[in-house]
């Protein structure tokens, strides 16, 4: 929240949409208004890096921030103007600005899978959220806290 407090506002989306639905920059600077459907809260990636089309569901805060940014009759092409190293670029200056080191965009992916798993969503449906084609290549991303390891640990009781 701090870094998006210092972004613009097509970047602060691209933040929203990164925490909100795992995916991939590259996913997020492409998606199309012609494939997302709001009143359904989903998506559709034509093109994954895994080279098959997927379904993303949308948070009811990713739909939101969807709806706000354009109105209804501008809702043709790309959603963001962005590319994505741009949208890197201008996280990074965001991050900067509000004095947060060492936080990448590509880190708020790992951000939203560990949150989805800390929630109590079952890891396949993570794994199917962030598009990973393993559990090994899913696990890379995630950043348990030892906090939740405790509260896990705690519930044997």
């Amino acid at each position: 929240e701090a870094v998006a407090a210092h972004a613009d506002a097509e970047t602060r989306l691209a933040i929203t949409l990164a925490l909100e639905t795992c995916l991939r920059r590259g996913s997020i600077a492409a998606l199309e208004w012609g494939s997302i459907d709001l009143a359904e809260r989903v998506l559709t990636l034509e093109t994954s890096k895994s080279g098959q089309p997927i379904r993303v569901p949308l948070s009811r805060r990713a739909a939101a921030a969807l709806e706000a940014w354009r109105p209804r009759e501008a809702r043709t092409g790309r959603v963001l103007t962005l590319h994505p190293d741009t949208i890197s670029h201008r996280f990074a200056r965001a991050a900067q600005a509000a004095g947060v080191t060492g936080l990448r965009y590509h880190d708020l992916r790992h951000t939203a899978a560990t949150r989805l798993l800390e929630a109590g969503v079952p890891w396949p449906i993570v794994q199917y959220l962030g598009g990973w084609r393993s559990v090994g290549a899913m696990r890379r991303y995630l950043g348990i806290r030892v906090s939740s390891a405790r509260a896990a640990l705690d519930a044997l009781e």
